[in-house]
């Protein structure tokens, strides 16, 4: 007789992104590294894909409860890769990023969020209310190298493992000319974070993952076992406690830069661009040409009522009514100082 099994949801992570109408996007997608797969495989789980995320299954009995214990501490770790090229484009993230940082997420910390102010409290795996700099770790390959600059003529290392916050290795190394060369092969060594003391002072922390699709991911995931209760997600030994996590992206602001051609030959007495009867949210600075006075969002849902006037002293006198919102393409950053503007053009013609 064929035994029909029972699973029950772990926990699920969705991708929110205030750009689209939905909050959700389809943009990024996550798959388990080599270690997860196999313990997925150990505890008879299962990794499902979503159109927003992902999800883990386990099989339980009739009474809800794990048929599997899964102990703790443990961890589950994903690959997260960007399928759309022009992700960044719209989305609020630093326009450079060093190629050895990668975006990190975890539910080590509770992070229950009012998400882009809507009301919706949210469970979330990045720091703050949206993903920033502040989540971007160093990865290292199979092979980890620092160098510290000091005096003495040598110095104790030590590399810690930050899951179980034990020492894995310790090097007295020699000066040379001032330089300590630290390198050590991490090949054998558990997949997670890393941090280097020079004697009791923090000096380097590193992600270190043997998977080789690290190289190519957009970010690394990390779900615990073992984290404060409200984001446990097994209770006791086989009690589920369903998660639903999100990691929160915020949509991208750029001044918005109207550049309108006359090919008409209509007359235009004193053109200006209005959002509604508002004449003052765009400043002119050519005779055609119109940039915003503030970053104005980007968004999925088109922004309506910016029309555009022959003369700035008559409302009524509008040619153009819900111009087009710039699109995500392309975005224009301009380098003054120590400052980036990002401008997105609009070309109009009559």
């Amino acid at each position: 007789m064929n035994r029909i099994f029972k699973y029950n949801r772990l926990f699920s992570v969705d991708f929110m992104h205030a750009y689209y109408r939905s909050l959700l996007s389809h943009d990024l997608t996550a798959k388990p590294t080599e270690t997860t797969q196999q313990i997925l495989l150990n505890y008879g789980l299962l990794f499902k894909p979503s159109e927003y995320g992902f999800s883990v299954f386990a099989q339980v009995k009739d009474d809800g409860t794990l048929k599997k214990e899964i102990p703790g501490p443990l961890k589950f770790t994903f690959l997260i890769s960007c399928i759309n090229p022009g992700f960044n484009n719209f989305t609020s993230l630093p326009l450079e990023q060093d190629p050895g940082e990668r975006f990190y997420f975890s539910n080590s910390v509770v992070n229950s969020v009012n998400v882009f102010g809507l009301g919706t409290t949210e469970l979330l795996l990045n720091e703050g209310g949206n993903v920033s700099e502040a989540d971007l770790v160093t990865i290292s390959g199979s092979s980890y190298s620092y160098i510290h600059t000091a005096a003495g003529s040598s110095k104790t290392f030590h590399l810690y493992f930050e899951d179980t916050g034990s020492e894995v290795i310790s090097k007295v190394i020699v000066s040379d000319e001032g330089r300590f060369a630290f390198r050590q092969l991490l090949d054998g060594f558990p997949e997670g974070s890393y941090r280097l003391e020079v004697g009791s002072s923090v000096q380097d922390r590193f992600f270190f993952c043997p998977d080789k699709a690290l190289a190519h991911a957009f970010g690394i995931l990390e779900v615990f076992t073992d984290v404060p209760s409200g984001n446990k997600f097994v209770t006791g030994k086989k009690v589920i406690s369903e998660k639903n996590y999100k990691i929160a992206f915020l949509n991208r602001s750029t001044f918005w830069r109207y550049k309108i051609t006359n090919k008409s030959g209509v007359t235009l007495t004193n053109p200006a661009i209005a959002v509604g009867n508002d004449i003052s949210l765009f400043k002119k600075d050519t005779a055609l040409n119109f940039t915003s006075k503030n970053p104005r969002e980007l968004k999925e849902e088109p922004e309506t009522g910016i029309r555009f006037l022959k003369d700035a002293a008559v409302l009524s006198s509008e040619i153009l009514n819900d111009m087009p919102n710039p699109g995500v393409e392309q975005i224009v950053p301009v380098r003054e100082m120590s400052d980036t503007t990002i401008f997105s053009d609009i070309f109009i013609y009559l």
